[in-house]
């Protein structure tokens, strides 16, 4: 189920029929009221409301004609499509009424995840939510077979389809890396995510990386999020990733959102192991009046996936080197 924005059809620019009222796209001509049924008028009176209806039927005349000539300019577009069932048969249609109540139960879900990996660590409300947040976004993803064009697919689907579901585990293939913290204004921070061995053998493998956050706002400011939080492409001991998909940082730094999503897919062998490490850099930036001494908290999702195939071990390898810092959850 989609999280948000999400409809079996969404009109993408909906045009005026030519049958619908005029009056509030061109203005409406003004009426002209006739006289009381039985009262005198003379012929001058007469004519003078003659010429005037007149008038008035020549000017809607004019303004279908003009909004006629404006739809037929109008740029052709497609919007969302969903085929009704036929035959007693289903069809897939997607729409936000369920969706609230499958991710809100979901989010309880990977609250109880969150509270059983943090341990004896003290974290906020505010960080909790965040890295609830951050987990949730990590499992989606854009539908590979869809229609929406003019409009990009971050736009007409929001964060994606829910095709994850952290709360129950990853394979051993697969390894997730929660961070949890807070930034402040103008500062930067090193996020390091350890990496296994096994790699140096040309296969699919894809990094997922994804920051939420929780900021201030000024509602008296029209860029209203007092904080703009933006991570950085991954780099360290891995290749130099090529384009990504999802939600970019220069998506997130506008607007007033607060999650930003990526997704790097490559084959490339390189030399990993005990020691080697992949980083990821966050950055603050402060707007709408500044953030005053405030801090930002964040959660960061960060999560290296390989091909089944290749037979290693990646959950087990990143969790022997990191449980020494932090608590997993098995």
């Amino acid at each position: 189920m989609p999280l948000r924005s999400a409809q079996s059809t969404l009109m993408i620019r909906r045009p005026l029929h030519k049958g619908m009222c005029l009056t509030r796209l061109m203005g409406c001509p003004r009426s002209v009221r006739s006289p009381p049924r039985g009262a005198d008028t003379d012929a001058a009176s007469s004519q003078t409301s003659q010429q005037t209806v007149a008038v008035s039927s020549l000017e809607v005349a004019s303004l279908r004609k003009r909004a006629s000539a404006s739809l037929e300019s109008l740029p052709s577009v497609q919007a969302l499509k969903s085929l009704p069932p036929t035959q007693f048969q289903e069809t897939h249609v997607s729409g936000t009424s369920p969706a609230a109540a499958l991710i809100s139960r979901q989010a309880a879900r990977l609250h109880d995840i969150v509270e059983g990996i943090t341990g004896g660590t003290a974290i906020t409300r505010r960080q909790k939510a965040a890295a609830i947040k951050a987990l949730l976004v990590h499992g989606t993803s854009l539908p590979e077979r869809s229609e929406h064009d003019p409009l990009l697919g971050t736009v007409a689907f929001g964060n994606g389809l829910v095709t994850r579901d952290f709360s129950e585990g990853c394979a051993t293939n697969e390894a997730v890396v929660l961070y949890v913290g807070s930034i402040a204004a103008n500062e930067e921070q090193e996020l390091l995510f350890p990496l296994p061995n096994g790699l140096s053998v040309r296969e699919a493998k894809r990094i997922d990386a994804t920051l939420a956050w929780l900021t201030p706002v000024n509602w008296r400011h029209r860029q209203y999020r007092k904080a703009s939080l933006a991570m950085v492409k991954p780099a360290g001991s891995i290749p130099l990733l090529d384009k990504s998909t999802g939600i970019s940082s220069d998506e997130s730094t506008r607007g007033a959102s607060t999650v930003q999503h990526q997704t790097w897919e490559f084959e490339k062998a390189f030399a990993s192991g005990q020691g080697s490490n992949m980083s990821v850099r966050l950055k603050c930036y402060e707007q709408a009046g500044g953030l005053l001494g405030e801090r930002v908290d964040f959660a960061i999702a960060l999560s290296l996936w390989v091909a089944p195939s290749l037979g290693v071990d990646i959950y087990s390898q990143v969790k022997a080197q990191v449980e020494a810092r932090v608590a997993v959850r098995p």
